[in-house]
């Protein structure tokens, strides 16, 4: 078998599974305002990105990081954040997952 044979099935190989894991993500709704995406589930990781009011983010994984603070609700925090199909982070209190904090349906994976 020729190498340019194996490189070829060895990158369609790749592409199917890069395929494959990025087809796990569940779409969800921001909630009101505009939000930031961080490089790290801590809101002092550089800033990626944002994502505006009622668009929707695809949610791959949840995981423990840094309290964010509720705007609704003084003095209440949560650390739960969602991973995004795209690498970056955002606080899951700002998205309609199924759940405030970790998601209990098990649709959502923890990280």
């Amino acid at each position: 078998m020729s190498i340019t044979r194996i490189l070829s099935i060895a990158v369609a190989t790749i592409i199917v599974i890069t395929f494959t894991i990025g087809t796990n993500a569940i779409e969800y709704q921001v909630s009101c305002g505009t939000y930031n995406l961080h490089s790290a589930p801590d809101s002092t990781s550089s800033v990626l990105g944002s994502v505006g009011e009622k668009l929707t983010v695809d949610v791959v994984c949840q995981t423990a990081g840094s309290d964010a603070i509720a705007d609704f609700s003084p003095g209440a925090s949560y650390n739960v954040w969602d991973k995004l199909a795209d690498g970056s982070y955002i606080s899951d209190l700002y998205v309609y997952t199924p759940n405030c904090g970790f998601d209990t349906t098990n649709t959502i994976p923890k990280c």
